[in-house]
């Protein structure tokens, strides 16, 4: 909760020093997220050297293409060891990729829905017993269905 103070309050200072509106619930919105992907992104990263620690033969030791660091990834189409990097990467083609925004933003386009796991397992459960509730988009209509969320709910966010 701190770290989202702090940067609302940055924020709020810089578009006071730019003389530009302050709206805080975007402000809101776009710190949230930043700090929820902070912690997805070590989340990440300590599972990544969790899995080392326990099989390094799943992972291939690679150079960045950027830096030239050697990194470990479980993956082998994976060329850059950072977002940094990758950034740079992307700023020698002329592609201008912000690591701050959220995909959408990035990328103009809907980020995919994900399940996760322990949600997948409980609803394959219900599946298979078909217990599964109407599916809403037979209920709704479509137009209903692509409504932007109601943001509202962070107002009563301590923040």
């Amino acid at each position: 909760m701190n770290e989202i103070k702090k940067q609302l309050r940055d924020r709020k200072k810089l578009a006071e020093l730019l003389g530009v509106p302050f709206v805080e619930e975007e402000h809101k919105v776009a710190v949230v997220e930043t700090v929820q992907r902070k912690k997805e992104n070590a989340s990440r990263e300590a599972e990544a050297a969790l899995l080392y620690v326990a099989d390094r033969r799943k992972f291939l030791q690679k150079e960045c293409l950027n830096c030239g660091g050697v990194f470990a990834v479980n993956r082998q189409n994976v060329a850059y060891c950072s977002d940094t990097c990758r950034k740079h990467a992307l700023e020698r083609k002329g592609i201008i990729w912000d690591v701050t925004k959220n995909p959408e933003e990035r990328w103009d386009f809907k980020e995919p829905l994900v399940v996760p796991p322990q949600v997948l397992e409980h609803l394959q459960d219900h599946v298979q017993s078909n217990s599964l509730p109407t599916p809403v988009d037979e209920v709704l209509p479509e137009s209903v269905l692509e409504q932007e969320v109601d943001m509202s709910f962070l107002d009563a966010l301590d923040l």
